[in-house]
């Protein structure tokens, strides 16, 4: 696991730190997951509103990789390829959109008819709600959420070095025990 230690919540390039984050990690599901023949595995966990301090990533470790330098190498073609990566608009809205409601943002109709009819959506909305009422307020995610709209599909690109700079990761790595 590497954990990204992102920049305070209140800072004015959160949202955009958060966008190329989602960015990141669909990039690496996209990548580490194909051929994946098994269950799909996390690549990443981002608990916003719980820990909005910490990303985690999950690159691929095969069972006897011990050395650190490939899963730099792997999260260096990531962020490689997000800043090579032309994202169309109507998929990067839709996958800001997958959060936005989260924070006091519209709902398409299809999260309207989950909340309604799904409760694990309907706890998750009243969850995250919760958390906004608690971590700052409806006024600071107001804000955060107007920033985040402002969000254009090129901006987040320059977060890589970022997510590659080792000073801002914390690592761990479980190896097996046993032969």
């Amino acid at each position: 696991m590497i954990g990204l230690l992102s920049p305070p919540l209140s800072d004015s390039t959160h949202a955009t730190f958060y966008m190329a984050a989602l960015l990141f990690g669909g990039l690496g599901d996209q990548t580490w997951s194909a051929g994946n023949t098994g269950a799909h595995r996390t690549v990443l966990q981002y608990g916003l509103f719980d820990e909005p301090e910490l990303v985690r990533l999950y690159p691929p470790v095969k069972p006897r990789e011990v050395d650190l330098a490939m899963v730099d190498k792997r999260m260096s073609d990531l962020a490689d390829m997000m800043r090579g990566a032309m994202i169309p608009s109507d998929s990067y809205d839709e996958m800001r959109s997958g959060v936005t409601w989260l924070m006091g943002g519209p709902m398409n109709p299809v999260q309207r008819s989950a909340v309604r009819s799904y409760r694990p959506t309907l706890m998750t909305l009243s969850r995250a709600q919760a958390s906004c009422e608690l971590r700052r307020g409806p006024a600071f995610w107001q804000r955060y959420l107007r920033r985040m709209m402002d969000v254009r599909p090129g901006q987040p690109e320059k977060w890589g070095a970022w997510f590659t700079d080792q000073k801002h990761q914390v690592r761990v790595l479980s190896l097996p025990s046993g032969p």
